[in-house]
């Protein structure tokens, strides 16, 4: 069951943290996880799975669907290893990375079929049923960064975007009290209100500054040829028809001057995809770099981690069925 979770209020001692993505892409392993019962129970380790080789646990969690993910509902023991895990959170915040932990007997598995392959060329097994008793902090988690810390709280309700409701002497409580809250002209500071003059040569320099980055970085909108730019959207439509409908709107195209490095980037937040007009010189390779980032915008949409493997054999195949298509008409 999907459960929507909106403005969450952390009770003291409490996280929240995404676990892993339901049904894909795979995590580190190579594993493709299925959803769990609502509320599921489970251990909460002190770091890298530890309960799961005879610590004890340094909290407790509830498993629930949210989205594409499932998160973990939990709290921190009143222990030694609780209130490390407590120090944990609070100092690394929404850095700190989870995966979840189960014992091999209880799940059942499959390989991965040709078409599963074909949408996740890094998939090695298919759980279909299993058995999770513990999720961890980790160094890399199960879906990487996406699977991190989205709230914490200590004993005085502080926490990473939250203000403390009383004094405390936990770590993210003694930094925030000793931090000034306005710029002052003491030493400690080092900061003082810049004079309207300042600001005006500031504001004066800003032309130049632009002018200077556009002249050696290429900053700007720099654009193609209308017929390139024109084949680059006709590709992208056809990426789009290749995987049948990609959620939301498409993404706008953008071009750069060559950097030597890349031919192209998706950015997720503007929605854009930015090409090197390196490209207009070689249409194949248009083509290959068009589908591979129209899959990264998939894969955004999906809200999944990023895969350049999946994106590279995506670029390969819209290359190889635009061949088809140009035979066939």
């Amino acid at each position: 069951m999907t459960i929507a979770v909106k403005g969450t209020k952390l009770a003291d001692g409490q996280f929240h943290a995404r676990v892993y993505v339901v049904g894909g892409p795979p995590d580190g392993d190579g594993d493709v996880l299925p959803d769990v019962r609502d509320g599921h129970p489970v251990a909460v380790s002190l770091g890298e799975h530890d309960v799961l080789f005879g610590a004890d646990p340094a909290g407790e969690a509830k498993l629930r669907r949210v989205g594409n993910a499932i998160h973990a509902f939990g709290r921190t023991y009143d222990s030694v290893r609780g209130r490390e895990l407590r120090t944990k959170l609070l100092a690394a915040g929404p850095q700190l990375e989870w995966s979840i932990g189960w014992p091999t007997d209880t799940a059942r598995t499959r390989p991965p079929t040709a078409i599963e392959l074909e949408q996740w060329p890094d998939a090695k097994r298919i759980i279909e049923s299993w058995n999770p008793v513990e999720v961890s902090p980790v160094n890399r988690g199960s879906c990487g960064p996406t699977c991190r810390t989205l709230g914490a709280k200590c004993a005085a309700g502080c926490g990473y975007g939250a203000r403390p409701t009383k004094r405390c002497d936990c770590e993210l409580c003694v930094k925030s009290q000793a931090r000034p809250t306005r710029p002052c002209g003491c030493e400690l500071c080092g900061r003082r209100t810049l004079s309207t003059e300042e600001v005006k040569r500031l504001l004066e320099a800003v032309p130049q500054v632009l002018a200077r980055a556009r002249a050696e970085f290429g900053v700007g909108r720099p654009r193609p040829d209308d017929a390139t730019h024109a084949f680059a959207m006709k590709i992208l439509a056809f990426s789009y028809a290749c995987w049948q409908q990609l959620p939301g709107p498409r993404p706008r195209i953008h071009w750069f001057h060559s950097d030597g490095k890349k031919f192209g980037r998706f950015d997720p937040i503007t929605n854009e995809i930015h090409l090197s007009l390196e490209l207009a010189d070689n249409l194949d390779e248009l083509i290959v770099t068009v589908g591979h980032e129209a899959w990264h915008a998939f894969e955004a949409k999906r809200g999944w981690p990023p895969s350049e493997a999946a994106a590279e054999r995506c670029g390969e195949l819209v290359l190889e069925r635009w061949r088809q298509h140009i035979q066939r008409s």
